[in-house]
C-alpha cells in the first residue's frame, strides 16, 4: 500500500476494501479558493471562523476535493465526538491534514488516517502514548523514525472511535513492521490493521478496524 508515495503530487490508491486520497497542496491558492464552487454554505461561513490561514486553506481544499470525488457539497457531516461521516454514502470515510499535505480515505470498514510531519517534540512526550516494548523498539532501532510513526499509527487508531481513547491502551504489533503493515490491540475493544508509509519528512498511516 500507498506505493509511489515518494512522487507525491496528486496520489490516489485503491486498495480493494478502501481508497486512499493524498494531495499537496503547496500549489493551491491560500485560501483554497478555486474548490469554493464545492463548498456548501454551511462550510463556507464555518471556514470564515477559522484564524489561521493554513488550517482554513487545509480545510477548504480536503472538504472541497471530497465533495468533487463524490459529485455533491456540503457531504461531509460530522458526529458529537468530532468524527467525521458520509450519511448518505455507503462509506465509512476519514480525514487528515498536515502543512502543505491533506488526505482523505474511504471504505466498507472503520478507518483511521493520519499524515504525521517528523517533529522533535515526539520524542519529549513519548511516555505519554509508547509503552515499554515501543519505547525500547524506539531506542534500539533508531535508524527509522519509528517514534514519529507510533505515534501517527495511534493517532490513526484513535480516529477510528472517535472517542477519548488513552494511546497508551493501543497496543502495536510490530511483526510485520517490514512489509508496512502494523497490527494494533486496543485495550477492551478491537484489533486493527495499520498500513503504513515512511517519507522523508513525514509518515502517513491508515488503520482500519478488522471486520
Amino acid at each position: 500500500m500507498f506505493t509511489g508515495i515518494k512522487n507525491i503530487n496528486h496520489f490516489i490508491e485503491d486498495g480493494g476494501r478502501h481508497q486512499v486520497r493524498l494531495y499537496d497542496i503547496s500549489r493551491f491558492s491560500p485560501d483554497g479558493s478555486f474548490l469554493s464552487t464545492w463548498l456548501a454554505a454551511r462550510e463556507r461561513e464555518e471556514l470564515k471562523k477559522v484564524k489561521s490561514d493554513l488550517k482554513t486553506k487545509q480545510k477548504a481544499s480536503v472538504l472541497g476535493l471530497i465533495a468533487q470525488e463524490f459529485g455533491s457539497s456540503g457531504i461531509i457531516q460530522k458526529q458529537e465526538s468530532g468524527k467525521p461521516e458520509l450519511p448518505d454514502q455507503p462509506y465509512e470515510i476519514t480525514i487528515s491534514h498536515c502543512k502543505e499535505l491533506v488526505g482523505y480515505a474511504f471504505g466498507e470498514n472503520p478507518l483511521g488516517m493520519d499524515i504525521h510531519h517528523y517533529d522533535k517534540k515526539v520524542t519529549r512526550i513519548s511516555h505519554k502514548f509508547l509503552n515499554e516494548f515501543e519505547f525500547e523498539f524506539c531506542e534500539k532501532y533508531r535508524e527509522q523514525p519509528w517514534m514519529d510513526l507510533f505515534w501517527a499509527v495511534k493517532e490513526a487508531v484513535f480516529k477510528i472511535y472517535g472517542s477519548n481513547l488513552p494511546f497508551k491502551d493501543i497496543k502495536i504489533d510490530v511483526a510485520g513492521i517490514d512489509t508496512k503493515s502494523l497490527s494494533c490491540e486496543v485495550k477492551g475493544k478491537d484489533n486493527i490493521d495499520v498500513s503504513y508509509a515512511l517519507h522523508k519528512n513525514f509518515c502517513i498511516c491508515l488503520a482500519e478496524l478488522k471486520a
